[in-house]
């Protein structure tokens, strides 16, 4: 066997366990490539080729073991996105074996003494073809410690001058442990960035505005950033802005943080030109003398509220922009109240009319504090306003009998009704971040006892 390809399959072996078994059907060919008279040499055939193999990783795997001529581009097609950090396990240094052990702390694995540069070459030779990495499942990585390996090997890196993946754009990982935050644990080409919290709010932990700090001076090309679980500042802490000088979209629908946290954070953050913002505050988030120090997302465009109307109100009431162009508000599982949702469509009409083109009402099964009717009239008045002043796209959602409605309000349903609207939908069913967080529930509560029962054998 030439040295080339035995090479090839001694460092494609920690693949094989996370390979597909079953023969996954050949792509259809491009029948633009066929017909074009420019003549391809062997690499743009080769990444034709494994731009119709993408996401058939036996496909791939079996042409980089197969065809010296390929084999390049095979590999960087095969590692190039990873839901795991477990095909390089058996590709890191021997000493830092027991780096997922979670009985180690932080500080355990940094006393380690670093490794050498020619222990990290296979290493290496596969992290530089990385783009996109979901370094755990946060649904599961509780069980076998994966959810400390990116921080830990990220953190050892860093201290011999290294990124652990150079070339990585999109990374979904775990906050690191304490001890590990003044480390450069992100490469600068990151542009974006999903972070879970696994600790308590009662854990030592890093300060949040530290880990912050360190990711808007390392990421300079960070453009998405997802937060969730539970992420807190020290209160005794004076914060100044942070400057995310290219940040777009920030989503914090699944954070959970107490009203004096979600204000510092919305302080540390005003300096960013955010576009497009996800939130979720619970009922009673918000104190009544929520009042941020700074300007509140002053580019922002697009805004998705989850939670109550009238929180939503005191959100909107306090943000800088005036060009909010598109607003989605997924109602909370708590009492539907007519009068919130007049306030709240009032206060869109009176500071957002010139920029509004877009909104959607997602308000679901709650119970609703007078009859359908009466406050589908209602809210559709409200709304009549904001439409006569150059309302794009209605979309609306609750859960009720229309054939039951009086029949002009069943024809105020219907698109026709609507004619300077480009788009309009009325629906009684549809998904909420409420119903997605409960089936997720449930889905972890099913890992949880199933793991539980195979314990016990």
């Amino acid at each position: 066997m030439p040295a080339a390809i035995s090479l090839c399959l001694s460092s494609l072996e920690p693949w094989r366990a996370f390979v597909p078994s079953a023969v996954t059907p050949s792509p259809k060919v491009d029948c633009k490539m066929c017909a074009s008279h420019h003549p391809l040499v062997i690499a743009e055939i080769a990444a034709h080729i494994c731009d119709m193999l993408e996401g058939d990783k036996q496909s791939l795997f079996r042409l980089a073991c197969c065809n010296k001529a390929l084999s390049e581009t095979a590999l960087d097609s095969l590692w190039m996105k990873l839901d795991s950090m477990k095909p390089f396990m058996p590709l890191i240094p021997s000493v830092l074996s027991n780096v997922n052990d979670i009985d180690l702390s932080a500080r355990d694995i940094l006393q380690i003494p670093c490794p050498s540069a020619e222990e990290w070459e296979t290493f290496d030779k596969y992290a530089r073809r990385v783009k996109e990495l979901r370094s755990a499942d946060p649904r599961g990585a509780w069980v076998d410690g994966m959810r400390v390996v990116y921080g830990r090997l990220a953190a050892v890196r860093a201290r011999g001058g290294s990124d652990l993946f150079p070339n990585l754009q999109y990374l979904v990982c775990f906050l690191a442990e304490p001890g590990l935050g003044q480390e450069k644990l992100l490469p600068s080409t990151l542009r974006s960035l999903t972070l879970f919290s696994w600790v308590t709010p009662s854990n030592d932990v890093d300060d949040f505005a530290v880990v912050l700090s360190q990711m808007a001076r390392h990421t300079p090309s960070l453009e998405h950033l997802t937060l969730e679980n539970s992420m807190s500042f020290h209160q005794e802490q004076t914060l100044h802005p942070i400057p995310f000088t290219r940040l777009r979209t920030l989503d914090l629908t699944r954070l959970t943080q107490s009203s004096q946290d979600f204000t510092q954070l919305c302080h540390v953050l005003s300096d960013t030109p955010v576009t497009q913002l996800s939130v979720h505050i619970r009922n009673r988030g918000l104190d009544d003398d929520w009042n941020p120090t700074q300007p509140a997302f002053p580019a922002l465009q697009s805004l998705t509220f989850c939670g109550d109307p009238l929180l939503a109100t005191k959100f909107l009431e306090r943000l800088a922009t005036t060009t909010l162009r598109e607003f989605i508000i997924e109602h909370e599982d708590v009492l539907i109240r007519v009068e919130a949702y007049e306030c709240l469509l009032k206060l869109l009409h009176s500071k957002f009319r010139a920029s509004l083109t877009s909104l959607y009402l997602n308000l679901g099964r709650g119970p609703i504090s007078v009859q359908s009717s009466e406050f589908l009239f209602r809210t559709l008045k409200a709304v009549l306003p904001i439409v006569e002043e150059g309302l794009e796209e209605l979309r609306y959602s609750l859960c009720a009998c229309v054939p039951s409605l009086p029949e002009p309000l069943q024809e105020a349903l219907k698109p026709s009704a609507w004619p300077t609207l480009k788009v309009f939908e009325f629906t009684t069913q549809s998904k909420r971040l409420s119903d997605r967080l409960l089936q997720e529930s449930m889905e972890m509560y099913t890992l949880k006892m199933t793991m539980n029962w195979l314990s016990s054998f």
